[in-house]
């Protein structure tokens, strides 16, 4: 669905398997004579002389039924044709995030709906994305400060001393993170899935901070054994990476004009914007897209704030 458009309901109706009748009898069942009408009720007060006398037992009509035809062998399940490896273009496959920004590399991954590995090399280390037909699924860094202890510190979750703690335990033990903050109560059942949802999802928006670095593509898939996964559409991704990391003078930078004037394509596909978080007022930016005023011009006139209408424009070029 797309909020404020329209919104399809596709639905399965299952045929429920039909009841046998009052007689017993099951509905695939061929009666060849028709039964005889069961006798009234004597009415009260009546004698058994005003009752319509019963059919004798050779009198009764005989009722031919055909049994039921012998149930069917179930199907064996036919195995699915595997689809057909999309084959990785040679512009994804290595680069430099400053001639492919984050942004369109995400949706350039998602929409040609590549499984692998994306490799970002920053200075400071490196993010792992791995993807499954188009969307990313998991992810993971080298990089000290994306580790899931220290966001849940910045984010005041945890104390120092508590991510010193769970560090050296995990030396120790080799236990995962999280089940040692559940087992000494530190975090609650129900916030440990989102919370480390919300760490993935953090690494995923840290690659749009970057401005330059290199990146590689490759069919790798690791980490299968991973319980938790990222669900999240690739134009979720963009639109929010660019809403979160992106600035108008870096959009500005990337699409070589101090100001732009976007303009809607008129086959634009808006089913591309289906998982998005996208408000009223993102909407009316985007209704107002006319071609004939500049960012700032709309901004000014839908009283929006610059910025919002920058990310929006970078990212639905980005889209396509």
């Amino acid at each position: 669905t797309v909020p404020g458009r329209r919104t399809a309901i596709i639905g399965e109706v299952k045929q429920q398997p039909l009841e046998p009748d009052d007689d017993g009898l099951s509905a695939r069942a061929e009666v060849t004579q028709p039964a005889q009408p069961k006798s009234k009720r004597k009415r009260e007060g009546s004698s058994d002389k005003d009752a319509p006398p019963e059919p004798a037992a050779a009198e009764a009509p005989e009722r031919s039924i055909e049994p039921n035809p012998p149930a069917e062998a179930p199907a064996q399940p036919t195995e699915e044709p595997a689809k057909p490896t999309p084959e990785i273009p040679s512009s994804l496959r290595a680069g430099e995030l400053r001639d492919l920004d984050p942004a369109r590399l995400f949706w350039e991954i998602g929409h040609q709906g590549l499984t692998g590995t994306l490799e970002v090399t920053l200075p400071d280390g490196a993010i792992h994305v791995v993807f499954l037909e188009g969307h990313p699924r998991f992810a993971h860094s080298s990089r000290p400060a994306d580790r899931m202890l220290e966001r849940m510190q910045r984010q005041g979750l945890i104390t120092a001393q508590q991510n010193d703690e769970v560090a050296q335990e995990m030396t120790r033990s080799g236990r995962r993170a999280g089940a040692i903050l559940l087992d000494r109560g530190w975090i609650k059942s129900a916030e440990l899935i989102p919370t480390i949802r919300d760490h993935l999802s953090g690494l995923l928006f840290a690659i749009f901070a970057a401005e330059s670095g290199e990146f590689r593509f490759s069919t790798e898939r690791p980490l299968q054994e991973e319980i938790v996964h990222l669900e999240l559409r690739p134009a979720a991704v963009v639109v929010e990476g660019v809403r979160r990391k992106y600035t108008p003078e870096r959009i500005a930078r990337l699409a070589g004009a101090s100001d732009l004037t976007p303009m809607r394509r008129a086959d634009g596909d808006e089913g591309r914007l289906a998982g998005t978080e996208l408000s009223g007022q993102d909407w009316r930016i985007i209704d107002a897209m006319d071609g004939r005023r500049t960012v700032r011009q709309l901004a000014e006139d839908l009283k929006a704030p610059e910025h919002r209408v920058w990310a929006l424009a970078w990212a639905l070029s980005c889209l396509g």
